[in-house]
């Protein structure tokens, strides 16, 4: 037994040492995976296409890891497709992992899962919806970056939604934390502009272009930011800044004509337009018509180019320049049109859906006030059925005392009486030797009383019930059997001469079959055994003991019970 048991305990820890060896295996291999998607997570910020390229290689080892990790992969996915400005199609897979990272994500988490939410949205050019996941990213400032390109991200969408205060206030916040963090750029300070432009603030407007260009030369960045050059310079242009513009131009043409992206040639038309330059201005404007990638493009271009050949009189060249101002003019309105009418469509489909959503929440909390009303019922009936229990089981208790108590007085009684009998037993036995002939006397009494003792119900019987008494005499003798319509009147006649039988059989010895109640009944009125065996065709040797049961619970003296030698003969 010993050795049984030190073999299951040796097993046991055999096998939780091996459980334990897995779990750390499986959490390492966690943490490396970690730490690789995290140095992916790095290098998709300069290179997206290889950092997708080396996820896509680890797909067979993201098999073994755990849920949080597969869910870290996806979302990585999603920065690096975005990263690489590919275009999302579908918003399936970001929502899956918005509400996992809801559920179970760190607060870093859920504001990356909700900065892509917005721009998967933005992709899919559902303007409200991305409006939505980008502000839920800005309630979760645990990526200081992030922050920033959400509040330029909502910047560019309130602006496309033409709510320019709000574009404005997205501007300002994103300036705000850039600064606060170190981090301020030239493109912040570009957006700033452009939404101080929209909301008629002039010399806010100018300060923020000063603070571009001057963080731009402190940077010495203008090869990177040759497209901004190009927006200060209309935007100075504009103003009448005339220096500041040619200063704009200056540093575009530092530039190397290899790392220059592309060249402006409407911003430039404008700056020699209004520096009197309208050869060059022509020039640069014509060159610009002539690039048909945007339609936006001709038609801005010859607008301008309409208004300087009609003042040189030249007016071949403004017709044509006008028939493309009104060629031009009508496919952008065309396309405002589906635009305004696309984001009308988006706006009522949000609008649904909030609506949809306010209606589910209201059910929700319907059905959260109808459960907790059912669970209080539900308390108050159980409380109510626990007290009543509770009062029931008190009273049971109380019952139960009660008989105990007198059980206990009977088996007091029954032990006073056994004592007297002892008592007389000794006294018997020592007057044995002495008065055997009264002893004889006194037994021969004794079955008399009791003998008379039967005739006596009998007679009372008879007395009663005549006609009853006679089938029971006939039943002793076997002249006759009893139905069961005869013992129910004997039980009845019996219960009137002994009120409390009854009550006392049922306290004292419990249910009884109907064979047994016949055998008590015929006891109490006083008959033999041969007598009851013969009424009731009971076994002697069965019959004999239940007799003495009944006798000692009930108290009733027996007859059988003389010790003549004549217990089981009729007297």
């Amino acid at each position: 037994m010993a050795m049984g048991n030190l073999k299951f305990g040796l097993l046991l820890v055999a096998v939780l040492s091996f459980s334990l060896v897995l779990s750390c295996g499986r959490s390492e291999k966690d943490s490396g995976m970690l730490d690789t998607l995290a140095q992916l997570k790095e290098e998709g910020n300069s290179h997206p296409r290889e950092a997708l390229q080396r996820l896509d290689s680890l797909r067979p080892l993201l098999a073994d890891c755990d849920e949080h990790t597969h869910m870290l992969s996806a979302l990585l996915e999603i920065r690096l497709h975005d990263k690489a400005f590919d275009v999302a199609t579908d918003d399936s897979c970001i929502m899956e992992l918005v509400r996992y990272f809801e559920a179970s994500g760190t607060p870093a988490e859920r504001q990356e899962a909700y900065y892509y939410a917005g721009s998967v949205y933005r992709d899919m050019k559902d303007i409200p919806h991305s409006l939505v996941y980008f502000l839920k990213s800005t309630e979760e400032p645990a990526d200081s970056v992030l922050l920033i390109n959400a509040y330029s991200q909502l910047h560019t969408l309130y602006f496309k939604a033409q709510n320019f205060p709000q574009s404005l206030e997205m501007a300002k916040r994103e300036c705000e934390i850039s600064e606060k963090t170190h981090r301020i750029n030239p493109i912040s300070l570009m957006n700033l502009a452009f939404a101080e432009q929209y909301n008629e603030r002039s010399t806010c407007k100018q300060q923020s272009l000063d603070n571009a260009l001057d963080l731009m030369k402190k940077e010495h960045s203008e090869a990177r930011h040759v497209d901004l050059l190009y927006w200060l310079m209309n935007f100075y242009a504009g103003l009448g800044c005339l220096d500041r513009a040619k200063e704009c131009l200056e540093l575009i043409d530092s530039v190397d004509s290899e790392r220059k992206i592309y060249v402006n040639y409407l911003t430039l038309g404008t700056y020699y337009f209004l520096s009197g330059d309208t050869a060059k201005a022509t020039a640069c404007y014509e060159k610009h018509m002539a690039d048909t990638t945007d339609i936006v493009k001709p038609h801005n271009a010859s607008k301008h180019l309409v208004q300087i050949y009609a003042m040189q009189g030249k007016d071949k060249d403004a017709i044509r320049c006008a028939l493309k101002l009104a060629e031009t003019g009508d496919s952008i309105n065309f396309s405002e049109r589906q635009q305004r009418a696309l984001l009308a469509h988006q706006n009522y489909q949000y609008e649904k859906e909030l609506k949809q959503e306010a209606r589910m929440e209201r059910e929700r909390k319907l059905f959260k006030n109808w459960m907790v009303a059912g669970g209080a019922t539900a308390l108050i009936l159980l409380l109510g059925i626990g007290w009543a229990f509770s009062v029931y089981r008190m009273k049971k208790m109380k019952v139960l005392l009660r008989q105990e108590a007198k059980l206990k007085d009977l088996e007091g009684k029954a032990q006073q009486q056994k004592e007297e009998i002892k008592k007389m037993n000794l006294q018997l036995k020592a007057a044995d030797t002495e008065i055997p002939d009264q002893k004889h006397k006194l037994e021969k009494r004794i079955k008399q009383i009791l003998h008379y003792i039967k005739l006596q119900n009998l007679q009372e019987l008879e007395e009663q019930e005549g006609d009853l008494a006679e089938m029971v005499r006939k039943g002793i003798e076997g002249h006759y059997k009893m139905t069961q319509k005869d013992w129910d009147s004997l039980y009845k006649a019996i219960e009137r001469m002994h009120p409390d039988f009854k009550a006392k059989i049922a306290m004292e010895i419990g249910e009884l079959t109907e064979k047994q109640k016949r055998i008590c009944y015929l006891i109490r009125i006083g008959l033999s055994n041969p007598e009851i065996s013969r009424m009731t065709e009971s076994a002697p040797t069965t019959l004999w003991r239940w007799a003495r049961k009944i006798h000692k619970e009930l108290g009733i003296l027996d007859i059988e019970d003389a010790p003549d030698g004549d217990a089981h003969t009729e007297d």
